[in-house]
């Protein structure tokens, strides 16, 4: 017998496993027991109602809006091009102007992944439309063959009579650059 099984299996030490064996099980049941039956000891009451249930009924689906793709093209146009961030404030909606001004809107820092390269074509999806919400996958796709193409969910909602984006963001992971692996 080696010195560290002796050490393990002495009697002295046997006897305080199975001592800390119990109380770990006892407040294992006990932890359960609070878990399932409440702190009061009771059962949880579920409340049955007779009313019917509430059903949400969805949105109509519309042909997406040739204003809300005009916006869409302009805000990449600008926004996302990072060429004349002026002409893109009144295209967004206050979803992503939280705590800008214009003044800092135009300065460049703002919540838009940018797509710097020059864009050969722009391809939309069209995922959801509804009379005042759209969401649309955009795949940009560059002229030099060196950048890879990228895809980004964008989302527009009518407020009043017009449509402003609201959300802007790569869909599917973003490249990992080499000197990180």
């Amino acid at each position: 017998m080696t010195a560290l099984s002796s050490f393990v299996l002495s009697r002295r030490r046997l006897r305080w496993l199975s001592f800390v064996s119990v109380l770990v099980l006892t407040a294992g049941v006990v932890a359960a027991l609070v878990v399932f039956l409440g702190s009061s000891g009771e059962k949880l009451k579920t409340q049955v109602s007779d009313k019917p249930a509430q059903v949400v009924e969805p949105q109509k689906k519309v042909p997406l809006e040739k204003e809300a793709r005009v916006v869409a093209g302009r805000f990449i146009e600008t926004a996302v091009a990072r060429h004349d961030l002026a002409a893109s404030w009144p295209l967004v909606g206050s979803e992503l102007k939280v705590g800008l001004t214009k003044k800092d809107w135009t300065s460049g820092n703002i919540p838009v992944v940018p797509y710097t390269a020059k864009i050969d074509q722009v391809r939309m999806k069209v995922d959801v439309s509804e009379p005042r919400h759209a969401l649309l996958e955009v795949l940009l796709i560059p002229k030099a063959a060196s950048v890879k193409p990228a895809f980004f969910f964008l989302e527009l909602k009518k407020v009043s009579t017009r449509w402003v984006v609201v959300s802007w963001s790569p869909r599917g992971n973003i490249a990992v650059p080499s000197s990180l692996n």
